[in-house]
């Protein structure tokens, strides 16, 4: 299962999220125009039934309901599916909400979606054997010929790099203003800490939070499967908009060690189920598979 730690990163950053962006709401409306033609062609179809198995607090899965399609999100933090919940609940669009982890997701007992969706550099909480984990697990949620889809930081180049710091952005609206910036702490050349620090001037009150979370670098291409299913890969931030020109590929980065409060609902009762267990089976002939594609 996902380490506990990465839970309590999103735990305690579901409540100041949206923050990370300047205006969440538009970030929602940018990100759904630009995933929706994308994943109905690569799909195949214009109403699609879809699991967002890294939700956060909704900002893809509440923009896909809002295309008209089926959506079904989890996450490992109960704090940010709550939250997510709330927000859906706010934009009455209507989302299956679970608490789950994607090395499981038991509690997910479709087999049939036509996309599963891991955003905003979700994969690199995961390791080596959580990663290979979760890849069978996501593969047999699909269809045969469904689509998994995810963004990843540009951890190539990032490699090179070894970036210490993100420098801040600064955001304003009518209730004050903040600022966001990232520390990068190296632990090796294959991973790191990041530190998140959110400073804000909200009601003429200032205040600072930080919260700390691991990432792996992830390298492509490569995948740990022998049969995979289609993929779109998108590099987070700056270059998704370059990355809604990529083409039906298979790429998925390889696990190698080396060089991203709104109303209250009422939700269903069992809408706060914690996955565990065994994944539902399908039979290996019915796995789809591609040459693998590096581009971006």
């Amino acid at each position: 299962m996902v380490d506990q730690t990465t839970a309590q990163f999103y735990d305690a950053l579901a409540e100041h999220y949206h923050l990370i962006f300047e205006d969440w709401d538009k970030s929602i409306e940018r990100q759904r125009g630009i995933l929706d033609p994308i994943l109905r062609e690569a799909a195949g179809r214009d109403s699609l039934k879809i699991l967002d198995c890294a939700c956060g607090i909704g900002t893809q899965a509440i923009g896909f309901a809002q295309s008209g399609h089926r959506v079904a999100a989890c996450d490992v933090s109960t704090a940010a599916v709550a939250r997510a919940r709330r927000e859906a609940s706010l934009r009455s669009v209507d989302i299956e909400f679970r608490v789950a982890d994607m090395c499981s997701l038991a509690c997910i007992e479709s087999t049939d979606f036509d996309v599963v969706a891991a955003m905003d550099n979700a994969l690199p909480h995961l390791s080596a054997d959580e990663l290979a984990r979760a890849a069978r697990v996501l593969h047999l949620r699909l269809r045969p010929g469904g689509v998994l889809i995810a963004s990843l930081r540009d951890y190539d180049r990032l490699i090179l790099e070894k970036p210490a710091i993100q420098p801040p952005a600064f955001y304003r609206n009518e209730r004050g203003r903040w600022f966001v910036h990232q520390v990068w702490d190296w632990v090796d050349d294959t991973g790191y800490v990041l530190h998140l620090y959110i400073t804000t001037h909200f009601d003429r009150v200032w205040a600072s939070h930080h919260f700390a979370g691991k990432y792996r670098c992830l390298l492509g291409p490569g995948w740990p499967l022998h049969s995979k299913p289609p993929v779109l890969r998108m590099c987070a931030g700056s270059c998704l908009k370059k990355a809604a020109t990529t083409s039906q590929s298979c790429w998925l980065p390889s696990y190698k060690t080396a060089p991203s409060g709104g109303a209250t609902g009422q939700a269903p009762a069992n809408d706060n189920v914690q996955c565990d267990g065994p994944a539902p089976s399908r039979p290996e002939s019915q796995c789809a598979s591609c040459e693998a594609n590096s581009s971006r």
